[in-house]
């Protein structure tokens, strides 16, 4: 390649040469010049004194004396130096004496000293007697180019031959560096060019003549170890290049190549098979074409955010041939290939982990079983709907479905039927709900429903609300047929209207929680919350807190209420369990009763009972029973009765006191004989046979238990303190308790009424064939010893009724 003339090195070494050359002579000239000026400078006050010092003393005579005819001439004498243009001479007052003046002439080198400001220089030489008086003054002006004449003329010599013999060396070092660094440059260049371009039969270069072992032998040196490094890099990419090919040709993902500007270089067969196009169709088109969410503004942005080997990854989608969008991955990396920089994308088909992914995602916020929104996706909606209600002041519905028995249908028909119910149930639930509203199951039997945007009328969204419930309860009334059962269920309901003073998601499901339990135990259907609900709950939770650590704390204790029969003497008694709370006292029993049910407490309760119990009838048999007593009557819990550790943990008692059997009398439930008759039977006749008693407590207030009575050992019926109390005051509570007592009579069972609490009731009890009775006419429950002091006290008085 032929370089222009001002871009060779020698022009340039040769421009930049003499101008260094220059420059030095000129500043060499200069330092020179500045010391003869500065030496010249100096001296100058030293040959004036030789103009004007031989005329001093005469000039002190004609000063002193007023001399105008010796001033004159001596001033004359002075005009006459060529150098000093005016001479003046004055008295000590500074009276001119004589004075003689001359124009300057034209001479080389006055306009230097023009335009240094030095053409004319004053010197004042002052006339002083011996004693030191002062007489005058005689003052000079010199022409200073006259005085500096010498100086300029050497000045222009050495400038003139200082630049010339600059010019020479330059010249000389100019030929020198182009025979010696130049041309063998020019030379190498050439060599290099022709070993590029393959015209060189030699792969190396030749180092210059006398040039082995300085710079340029050590520069060829170097390029040819840079030379033969390049030739094996050459041969390694080119193996690289057909390794790359060969893997982009085997790949089992689609490899691309672009430009920046997105249009297609290369491809590989997976990305002509994925998308449908030949390779030659491929690299007539761009990523936009392919690609149906990327626009060319988009694609910029992308390649502008990365840089130069750094990986990228994207999800985006690619457009078949056939018009089949699919999602994919994309893994961009920017490559600089020869200078050039393009983008090399690996795509992968992503559509089965897409699919993998949304039902990952509907497992999450989705019930498996039965489709609805699950707790986690309630949630969410539920706080969009609580903001939106905040924010444009409506009012929605939070409703909290619990079904009721359906543990009872899933333990006694199967799990299969209890999920196939759950899913029916959640389809006549979607059933009854607008577009905007949700239906969701948070576990179990619970189903939550969200109606958001009810109105903006409070009294209107509650009236809405109680519309929906009822539609709601209404798919309950319907039975559903799951495979060949047909079943009943019902549900309760409860409401809590948003927003209100809970302001997040968890309150609001509390509140509708609260209202359903309130709706479960009033048997109402659906009710709606009320803040003193809350309060309620709150006690409730405190006490169940409390109950937990009750037994560990010795906190129960047992009350007895006497039986007695028609002869006023004590026959048994009922054991009923009491909480003597720390700090509220004496808990009644249907305040922490339930709460020990339904946490499931009230099996270690109920064995810690029987427990006191039977050692409270072995202390009895040691002080010698009445009698008349043969029997101490206990209640047990449905959930007690069931377990099939109940009978172990009886033998366990009858073995440690053997006596109490006899005596011990268990109260059970009708709705405990109805629901698990077959495995009820086989306990009590187990229990039976170890001399124990079985009653039917409350009777008379269940349902369908009348045809189980002549198949189950029983003993005897007590009759439900409801029928007593109304016995004197209506007439259907009479002919109930004569029908128990008739019953009873044909069955051989004995019978005992409860809450006898007036002498009227009891004459009545008496005249329908009852002989046993207890209640608070006879006693109260009370505590152990009270109770014995009451059996010594009828007892000894043995009064007959």
């Amino acid at each position: 390649m032929k370089i222009p003339l001002r871009q060779r090195l020698s022009y340039r070494q040769a421009k930049y040469t003499l101008i260094i050359v220059v420059l030095l002579g000129l500043v060499a000239s200069g330092v020179q010049i500045a010391f003869d000026w500065y030496r010249e400078s100096s001296g100058l006050k030293l040959r004036i004194d030789e103009f004007v010092k031989p005329l001093e003393s005469s000039a002190l005579q004609a000063a002193y004396e007023l001399d105008e005819v010796l001033a004159l001439r001596i001033i004359q004498g002075l005009n006459q130096i060529e150098p000093l243009y005016s001479a003046v001479l004055q008295d000590e007052l500074g009276n001119v004496i004589a004075e003689r003046h001359r124009e300057l002439g034209d001479v080389p080198g006055q306009s230097i000293v023009t335009l240094l400001d030095i053409r004319s220089k004053k010197f004042n030489f002052p006339l002083v007697l011996v004693d030191g008086a002062k007489v005058g003054d005689l003052i000079v002006t010199v022409d200073t180019a006259v005085l500096y004449q010498d100086f300029f003329d050497r000045s222009w010599r050495l400038l003139i031959f200082g630049i010339f013999r600059n010019l020479v060396i330059g010249v000389v070092l100019l030929v020198l560096y182009y025979l010696m660094v130049t041309k063998p440059m020019v030379r190498l260049s050439n060599s290099m060019s022709r070993l590029q371009e393959g015209h060189n039969k030699q792969d190396r270069l030749v180092i210059p003549e006398f040039h082995q072992k300085d710079e340029l032998g050590l520069i060829v040196n170097t390029f040819n170890e840079l030379w033969s490094g390049r030739n094996s890099a050459e041969k390694a990419l080119e193996k690289s290049e057909s390794y790359f090919r060969m893997v982009m040709e085997q790949a089992g993902e689609g490899l691309y190549l672009f430009n920046t500007s997105g249009r297609i270089l290369d491809v590989n067969p997976q990305a002509c098979n994925s998308l449908g196009f030949s390779r030659e169709e491929l690299l007539s088109m761009s990523l936009i074409d392919i690609d149906p969410t990327l626009t060319y503004e988009r694609l910029k942005d992308i390649i502008s955010s990365m840089s130069v080997g750094k990986q990228v990854s994207i999800e985006s989608s690619h457009r078949s041939k056939d018009g089949r969008e699919y999602p994919i991955d994309v893994r961009m990396t920017l490559v600089d290939l020869n200078g050039v920089t393009r983008l090399l994308a690996s795509v992968r088909d992503i559509t089965e982990r897409k699919r993998a992914e949304e039902r990952i995602k509907h497992l999450a916020y989705y019930d498996a079983l039965t489709g609805l929104p699950n707790r986690s996706l309630l949630q969410d909606r539920l706080k969009q709907a609580l903001a939106s209600a905040v924010r444009h002041n409506h009012t929605g519905a939070l409703m909290f479905l619990d079904l009721d028995r359906f543990k009872t249908i899933n333990d006694s028909l199967g799990h299969d039927v209890g999920d196939r119910l759950l899913k029916a149930v959640a389809q006549r639930l979607n059933g009854c709900l607008r577009d905007e509203d949700t239906a969701s199951r948070i576990g179990g039997d619970e189903f939550v429903i969200l109606a958001p945007d009810l109105s903006q009328n409070a009294d209107k969204a509650a009236t809405q609300a109680k519309e929906l419930a009822e539609k709601l309860l209404e798919q309950f009334r319907r039975p559903f047929q799951i495979g060949e059962e047909e079943l009943f269920v019902s549900g309760s309901v409860g409401i809590s209207l948003f927003p209100n003073e809970e302001t997040d998601s968890t309150g609001l499901l509390r509140q509708a929680d609260t209202a359903m339990y309130r709706a479960k135990a009033s048997s109402n259907g659906f009710h709606f919350y009320q803040p003193q609900m809350q309060i309620s709950i709150n006690e409730r939770l405190s006490l169940e807190k409390d109950l937990n650590r009750a037994l560990d704390r010795n906190e129960f204790l047992l009350f007895y209420q006497p039986q007695v029969n028609s002869k006023g003497q004590v026959v048994g008694a009922e054991a009923l369990l009491r909480w003597m709370h720390p700090e509220k006292g004496l808990v009644p029993p249907d305040k922490f009763i339930p709460i020990a049910e339904e946490t499931g407490l009230i099996i270690p309760i109920g064995d810690w009972v029987l427990e006191k119990a039977c050692e409270q009838l072995d202390l009895w048999r040691q002080k010698c029973l009445p009698a008349s007593f043969h029997r101490l009557a206990v209640n047990i819990s449905p959930k007690q009765f069931g377990r099939e550790e109940f009978v172990r943990r009886l033998e366990e008692l009858i073995k440690q006191y053997p006596e109490a059997s006899a005596y011990l009398e268990l109260e059970l439930t009708e709705n405990m004989l109805v629901d698990q008759v077959e495995q009820t039977s086989s306990q009590m006749q187990q229990l039976k046979s170890w001399g124990m008693r079985f009653s039917i407590d409350d009777f008379g207030t269940g349902y369908s238990s009348l045809r189980y009575l002549k198949h189950l050992p029983l003993d005897q019926l007590k009759i439900d303190q409801s029928f007593v109390r109304d016995i004197c005051v209506d007439d259907n509570s009479l002919a109930i308790v004569d029908t128990i007592v008739a019953m009873a009579r044909h069955l051989k069972l004995s019978i005992i009424a409860e809450g006898v609490e007036t002498e009227e009731e009891l004459a009545a009890l008496k005249r329908l064939g009852c002989t046993c009775y207890q209640g608070y006419y006879f006693s109260k429950p009370v505590a152990v010893d009270e109770f014995e002091e009451y059996m010594g006290k009828v007892q000894s008085a043995a009064v007959t009724i």
